[in-house]
Order: structure tokens, then C-alpha cells, then sequence
């Protein structure tokens, strides 16, 4: 009864959220953190299936696999899920090897099918795996000169890196995406983005006042593109607050 309650509230299916309990049981989390971890899940299997269903192709064979992929994420057979995905993914890099003329768009296409197997690792938690798929769709990525598409990419896998604790990793990669912004707007809301994301890395490797000086660039940008009160500014205001708390702590313990 309690999960389908739930299920009415998230908008989500009773299965959803029992598969979604099964997996967070894997996930050492405070039993306060149950309820929003499981708010984010779903959250992250909504806008999965809807960009899932929104994927085109050309190949009638991508979009047959897209299809079943599709189709298993409805049923949460996320192995299923993520092997048709990859599976499209290697029918567009074969393609790519045998029609050269096709290079980019086939490029671009796998890039896409991998990011997508990308979510959902994310989905069950599996990090690393995530991590593979984002740098995979990178090296698609990197020869067709899609910027922005390239920048998304390593925003995505910067954030996984950060979830596995590699704070350097994450830098190195938010720090090519920032450049690729930069060169397109430098007062972009990406811009910002990115230079939150770059707090938040030196921040976890204890630098503080490099964490600070990012979220100040960061929460400047947003207020003058998003206004005071949205909540990616309240956001960044919180993670600058909570540096400079951070930062004065040793003073004030002394």
C-alpha cells in the first residue's frame, strides 16, 4: 500500500518504485535520505524515458533497438535497456567504419545511443560503468567538431567522476567543457554551470578558497542571467556559504 502511494506521488508505476527500493538497498544511504534518493531516481527514470522516446534515426535497425530499449526501461529490465543501447551504439560505429561520407552524423548518433546507456547505468547506480559509456560518446564526439555536444559530454562525465570521489578527474574534465563555453558565451548560464561544478570538485579536495572564487563566478553569472531568486542561484549561494563556512572553521576552532 505504502508503494503504491508512492508510486501515485513520484508518477511513476508500484514496480518502479519496488525496482527502485531493490536498488538503493545496494546503497549504504541514512534512512532519512530513503525518500529523496528515491524522489531523484524517479526523477532521473522520467526524463529518461521521455528522451529515450524522443531519439530519431535514419537505420531502421538503431531504431528498431532504440525501440526495445524503449520498451524494457518501461518494465525496468534495465540490463536489457542498456544492451539494446549499446547495441545500436555498435551497429552506428560500424557504420561509421564502412561510410565515411556519413562520418559525423553516424558519429554524433552512437555518441547519443552511448549517452543514453550512460543514464541508465546512472539508473542502477553503477558509476563506473556510466563513466565508460560518457567517455566512449567523448572519443565519438571529439572528431566532428560538435562543440557543445562535446562540452555536455564531459559536463556529464565530470559529475560522475565526482560521485566516485575523483576530484582531479572531474576538474580536468569541466575545465575542457568551460573552455568550449567560454568560447561561445562567456556569461552563458553552461558557463556558470561549470564553475559551480569546479567549486564543488576543489571544494571535496579541501581547496576552499578556490572553491569560492568559482562559486562567486558562478552565482554573478546566474543572478544576471537567471535572477536572484531562481533556484540554480539559490544554489550556488548555498555551496558558496557553505565554503566560506568551511573555509573560517579552522580559525574560529582555533
Amino acid at each position: 500500500a505504502l508503494n503504491l502511494v508512492m508510486a501515485k506521488e513520484l508518477g511513476i508505476t508500484q514496480g518502479a518504485i519496488q525496482a527502485f527500493l531493490v536498488i538503493l538497498e545496494k546503497k549504504p544511504i541514512p534512512l532519512e535520505m530513503l525518500v529523496p534518493e528515491l524522489l531523484e531516481l524517479a526523477q532521473h527514470y522520467k526524463a529518461l524515458k521521455k528522451s529515450l522516446a524522443e531519439l530519431s534515426s535514419d537505420d531502421p535497425k538503431v531504431k528498431a533497438l532504440r525501440q526495445e530499449a524503449e520498451q524494457a526501461l518501461e518494465v525496468l529490465d534495465l540490463d536489457k535497456a542498456r544492451e539494446r543501447l549499446r547495441e545500436a551504439s555498435r551497429i552506428d560505429i560500424k557504420a561509421i567504419e564502412a561510410q565515411e561520407q556519413n562520418t559525423k552524423t553516424r558519429r554524433l548518433s552512437a555518441a547519443m545511443s552511448e549517452s543514453k546507456a550512460a543514464e541508465v547505468a546512472l539508473l542502477e547506480l553503477h558509476y563506473q560503468e556510466a563513466a565508460d559509456s560518457y567517455r566512449q560518446a567523448i572519443e565519438l564526439v571529439k572528431p566532428t567538431n560538435a562543440e557543445t555536444v562535446l562540452a555536455s559530454y564531459l559536463v556529464n562525465l565530470g559529475n560522475v567522476y565526482e560521485t566516485l570521489a575523483q576530484p582531479d578527474d572531474a576538474i580536468e574534465c569541466i575545465e575542457e567543457a568551460l573552455a568550449i563555453y567560454i568560447k561561445q558565451d562567456s556569461e552563458d548560464a553552461q558557463v556558470a554551470t561549470c564553475r559551480n561544478n569546479l567549486g564543488l570538485a576543489w571544494q571535496s579536495k579541501g581547496e576552499y578558497d578556490k572553491a569560492i572564487e568559482y562559486y562567486k563566478c558562478a552565482l554573478k553569472i546566474f543572478k544576471l542571467r537567471l535572477g536572484d531568486n531562481h533556484p540554480n542561484t539559490n544554489t550556488v549561494r548555498n555551496n558558496l556559504e557553505d565554503a566560506q563556512a568551511n573555509l573560517l572553521a579552522p580559525i574560529e576552532g582555533g
